[in-house]
């Protein structure tokens, strides 16, 4: 304890700072002296700042009293601009003792200069003259003298007047030097300046003398006491304790520091039994912790052994184990629980996926990266289920629209069988209609021939016309047959054009699928509206054929009536017979035409009755499909 006493007090006697060292004796003096300094020079400075406008105050009134009694002596002068009159007053004036006038300015009432003086004694001022305006003037007339400094005079205007109703007659102007006046003003600032210095020395000379008895010396034992009291010694007496200001508090201070000496070291005497004792407590607990470490580290591999091998249901004995040793291994097994159950639980609802059952979930409550794995896998089973449901409604969808689409196809199917037999029996009609159309147009031609041959033999005239007749009454019985053969064309076409139509619509509901087939019912449908514009044309024609017969047969029946006539119509016969010629031959043409086309729209309805096949074939293969894909789906169970 005493070595630890001594090595502290040359630790503290060896912390002093190098360089200049001062008492605290000293640096009170020089905080006080500062003080006064700036007491007593803001002291004086007042003074001498209320002295000088004391002064300057008297040197305003007395030079305006003084220019005011000047300017009653030359008020005759001014009024009668007489300058002699003037000058010897402002020479008096500046002759005066104690007179600091620079230069003078006299004006009439005019503002007109009457006068300007300069004194000799000082420096005069030039801007006396520019400095009396009208306005300036105007304040004088009201008799108020006006009054100016700048930083080397006084400048002061005062009214003239004169009579006893003081009349006003010019203005007078004077400059005052300010030379006498800061030239006092400074003597007085050097005495102030003296007597403050001297006084303030004095002050400060009592009060490091008052601070050095009162302060420094007391302080200065009791820092040799401290030395003291640091060094170990305890028998030290300690001074100034029946003082009553601060360096006594200082005192009685120490005094409680020494008594606390002595009781620290009786403490730390106990302190250091029993810091002995906790080393040994601290010896035998690091050898039961070394232990407790051995046996954690021996369960802690066991423990990760299993789990890499997949075994999380392995836990630390902690029955042997306390403190931080104990913390460790009951954190390490419950830290294995929660990831026990979290795979467990994971575990459970794959295998069920496994299954098809989409309904099982991970419960409980966690926290971290396991809310994560919970809420990412429950998440992952909720996606799976909507797509199975989804894809159980889709399958659905496409098995029933399959079966429309194919129910649809076979009807469709089996009316263009129908439309292509009934096309196939037109196209025979239509080749016995054209057949038919030939034969008439060549008996049209020979009756052409009969015709010029009965122009040459008229003789012959009465089996001639018979014939004729009966030709006539055979084409008519054709054209009506024609007529009726295109009706019957008309109507199949309305018919294919019907049939067309409703193509269309089936291949609308079938979708994508009947795009194709659209576009086949189209050009049918096309094609059948060709047909009935023919049928049009071609009975046109055959209404105009039978026209033309019917005149042919009222002419024949003339003819026979009266065979004298017969020469003389032969030629219109000829004529007539030619026509009909011409106009069978238009009509095999046409029906050469409309067979033709009958035929190609036949061709294309057994296209349409293969592609309807076809059609119905693929729906059927995706009804098929549709059905396999819901069996596929029902494999899995949401709830």
């Amino acid at each position: 304890m005493q070595n630890s006493s001594v090595t502290t007090g040359a630790a503290m006697t060896g912390g002093k700072r190098s360089g200049l060292r001062l008492s605290l004796a000293v640096k009170l003096g020089l905080v006080i002296a500062l003080i006064l300094c700036v007491m007593v020079g803001g002291t004086v400075f007042l003074q001498l700042k209320l002295r000088l406008e004391a002064t300057l105050a008297d040197f305003r009134n007395s030079n305006q009293q003084l220019a005011t009694l000047v300017a009653q002596q030359i008020s005759g002068g001014v009024r009668w601009n007489k300058p002699e009159t003037i000058q010897p007053a402002l020479e008096s004036l500046a002759q005066f003792e104690g007179s600091a006038l620079a230069n003078a300015v006299v004006f009439d009432v005019g503002q007109k200069v009457i006068l300007e003086f300069e004194s000799k004694a000082f420096p005069p001022n030039r801007e006396v003259a520019n400095l009396i305006t009208p306005a300036l003037v105007q304040t004088l007339k009201s008799g108020q003298p006006v009054s100016a400094i700048s930083a080397t005079h006084y400048i002061v205007a005062v009214p003239v007047t004169a009579g006893r109703d003081k009349e006003y007659v010019g203005t007078m102007a004077l400059a005052l030097s300010l030379a006498n006046l800061e030239a006092g003003y400074a003597r007085d600032s050097q005495r102030a300046v003296v007597l403050g210095g001297g006084l303030l020395l004095a002050l400060m000379v009592a009060l490091m003398l008052g601070t050095m008895l009162l302060v420094s010396r007391p302080l200065r034992k009791i820092t040799a006491t401290i030395t003291d009291l640091v060094g170990g010694r305890q028998d030290v007496v300690i001074p100034s304790l029946q003082r009553g200001d601060e360096v006594g508090d200082i005192a009685r201070s120490l005094d409680i520091f020494k008594a606390q000496i002595v009781q620290n070291q009786a403490l730390q005497l106990e302190r250091s039994q029993a810091q002995a004792e906790q080393l040994a407590e601290r010896e035998r607990n690091e050898a039961d912790r070394a232990r407790q470490e051995e046996a954690l580290d021996r369960s802690v591999a066991k423990v990760i052994d299993a789990a890499v091998r997949g075994h999380l249901g392995d836990r630390i004995e902690t029955a042997n184990l306390n403190g931080a040793v104990g913390r460790i291994a009951e954190g390490i097994n419950r830290l294995l629980t929660v990831t026990d159950n979290s795979l467990q639980q994971i575990s459970a609802m794959l295998a069920g996926m496994t299954d098809g059952d989409l309904s099982r979930r991970i419960s409980g409550d966690f926290s971290g990266v396991f809310a994560r794995i919970q809420n990412d896998a429950n998440g992952t089973a909720e996606k799976l289920t909507d797509i199975a449901g989804r894809l159980s409604e889709t399958a659905r969808t496409v098995r029933d629209a399959s079966g429309e689409i194919s129910s649809g196809s076979q009807d469709l199917a089996s009316r263009t069988e129908s439309q292509a037999a009934s096309i196939e029996e037109t196209a025979a009609s239509m080749h016995e209609i054209t057949t038919t159309v030939k034969q008439n147009a060549d008996n049209a031609q020979a009756a052409n021939q009969l015709a010029v041959v009965a122009r040459d033999t008229a003789e012959k005239g009465g089996s001639v016309v018979a014939n004729a007749v009966s030709a006539v009454t055979q084409i008519e019985t054709s054209a009506q047959k024609i007529s009726d053969i295109v009706g019957l064309i008309d109507e199949i076409a309305f018919q294919t054009n019907l049939l067309a139509l409703n193509a269309s619509v089936e291949a609308a509901r079938a979708g994508e699928a009947g795009k194709g087939f659209a576009v086949v019912a189209q050009e049918v449908r096309a094609l059948a509206q060709r047909s009935a514009n023919a049928s049009k044309d071609i009975k046109a024609l055959i209404s105009e054929s039978n026209s033309q017969v019917k005149t042919g047969a009222a002419l024949v029946n003339q003819t026979g009536q009266s065979l004298t006539e017969i020469v003389s119509s032969i030629k219109k016969v000829s004529d007539i017979v030619a026509e009909i010629a011409a106009a069978s031959r238009e009509q095999a043409t046409g029906l050469e035409q409309v067979n033709t086309a009958v035929g190609q729209m036949d061709e294309m309805t057994q296209r349409n009755g293969a592609l309807v096949e076809q059609t119905s074939a693929s729906a059927q293969s995706l009804a098929g499909e549709a059905q396999r894909l819901a069996e596929l789906v029902s494999f899995f169970k949401a709830g």
